[in-house]
């Protein structure tokens, strides 16, 4: 602690690392690939700062470059790390970590004293460069302490600080007007309507003897019958409520058997991230001796009334897809920073804006969602069971467009097995999207059913 090293070497031994050729060509290839090393000190990662020359702005970047690619094409690594870390004086004699900054530096030639410190590296400014033979290649670092005014508990503040507030605040108020205007549309039009039609149901039948029944009194029998298929729909729909508040049975066999089959690529790319083999058939045998035999499934068919056709905005797919505009619109800015988040080496702490957009997302796909259910129902189509779920989960169908857009227009992915990590982790946030949007719908078409059918009287 406090202890400033001008230059030693990052080895046990002073000595230069053997590198075969082939290990040359893989370091080559993760530094084309724009790979970042990461360190932790005291559980703080470390970060490479920069400065933007016109505004003098700050910011900080995880990790570390492992290198990079010339001009000319010729690969340069970075062998050597000016190390900084900030400290903080919590009281005499009380020294706390709060900042560890890291500069990668390519060093081509190196000297060793008989202490095993190494020297002219501050005036080094010749390149180390990379090429395709074995090599010995010098790893050395130096270690600056400076004293900070930051205290501890703000230490993360330079990782978590929020940039253009204004955006998430202009996308949030926007979604907040649409839903407004959602919800007057609602109880002006749907709402006004619904209690004339239950006026009119429940005319007395001296007065309605020669008016014939049409709309959603007419499948009053039917709408509550078990629809087709409806084992996998609970499961499904239980799986949305085990994902807002419990576990799972169906979700955990997609995401463990997908995550089982993407395992064996990282372990064939020799990834650290890969998971233990043993481990996988660990979590194997706790599913299938605790998940899954605590699912209980039930149902029964029923006889069903013939539906009439249909106009083609009730189809699934032209609804499911207008369904889903609303909904994405209101979280897409969010989405960006997810992803962003996600696969561009950056941290996500808008927790605050995060809970209103799905609070938002709740209530405007609920809205979605009855209003679907009842013009189904006013087209005499009892089959509101699976559509409901569908049609509110329309949203997942651009949340995967999007991740296919943004893989084209933000990130520089090569390589089938990156590609393949991508695309399959994508799906499964817009299925795992899809169960929770679709519960969600589901719930409010089944509230809004019991309602108005509780309100009027079947003969």
């Amino acid at each position: 602690m406090k202890k400033d090293i001008a230059c030693s070497s990052a080895c046990t031994k002073a000595e230069p690392v053997e590198v075969s050729s082939s290990a040359a060509k893989r370091l080559m290839d993760r530094i084309k690939e724009d790979y970042h090393a990461h360190l932790l000190v005291d559980n703080l990662p470390s970060a490479t700062k920069y400065e933007v020359p016109k505004t003098g702005e700050v910011f900080y970047d995880l990790g570390y470059k492992i290198g990079w690619v010339g001009e000319d094409g010729k690969v340069f690594l970075n062998n050597h790390l000016d190390i900084v870390m900030l400290y903080h004086e919590h009281m005499p004699g009380l020294y706390r970590v709060v900042g560890f900054e890291v500069k990668p530096r390519s060093i081509k030639s190196v000297s060793f004293t008989k202490d095993k410190e190494c020297t002219g590296v501050e005036k080094e400014t010749n390149f180390y460069e990379l090429k395709e033979e074995g090599q010995r290649i010098y790893w050395t670092y130096s270690v600056t302490w400076q004293i900070s005014d930051i205290p501890w508990a703000s230490r993360w503040d330079v990782y978590l600080s929020v940039k253009a507030v204004d955006i998430h605040w202009f996308s949030i108020l926007n979604s907040i007007v649409v839903v407004l205007s959602l919800s007057g549309f609602l109880s002006v039009s749907i709402v006004r309507t619904v209690r004339r039609d239950i006026a009119h149901y429940n005319k007395d039948e001296a007065e309605d003897d020669t008016l014939e029944e049409t709309g959603w009194k007419l499948v009053h029998g039917d709408v509550f019958r078990p629809p087709p298929h409806q084992m996998i729909l609970v499961n499904m729909v239980g799986t949305g409520i085990q994902l807002l508040g419990m576990t799972g049975t169906l979700f955990p066999s997609l995401i463990l058997g997908s995550g089982f089959l993407l395992n064996f690529f990282l372990i064939g790319k020799q990834s650290s991230g890969a998971v233990p083999f043993g481990t996988m058939i660990a979590l194997l045998l706790m599913w299938f001796g605790i998940d899954l035999p605590l699912v209980f499934l039930g149902f029964y068919f029923g006889y069903r009334k013939q539906v009439p056709d249909q106009p083609w905005y009730l189809r699934t797919i032209p609804c499911t897809l207008l369904a889903g505009v609303l909904p994405f619109g209101a979280m897409f800015i969010e989405l960006f920073f997810i992803f962003s988040a996600i696969w561009e080496n950056q941290f996500y702490y808008l927790f605050g804006f995060l809970f209103i957009v799905c609070m938002i997302l709740v209530i405007s796909t609920a809205q979605i969602s009855v209003v679907a259910t009842y013009f189904m129902l006013c087209a005499e189509n009892y089959r509101w069971w699976w559509k409901s779920f569908i049609v509110s989960g329309g949203s997942a169908v651009y949340v995967m467009a999007y991740s296919i857009f943004y893989y084209n227009t933000k990130l520089d992915i090569e390589g089938f097995v990156p590609t393949v990590l991508y695309f399959s982790y994508s799906a499964l946030m817009a299925i795992t999207f899809w169960f929770l949007t679709g519960t969600i719908g589901f719930y409010a078409s089944y509230a809004f059913l019991r309602r108005i059918y509780a309100a009027v009287k079947i003969d």
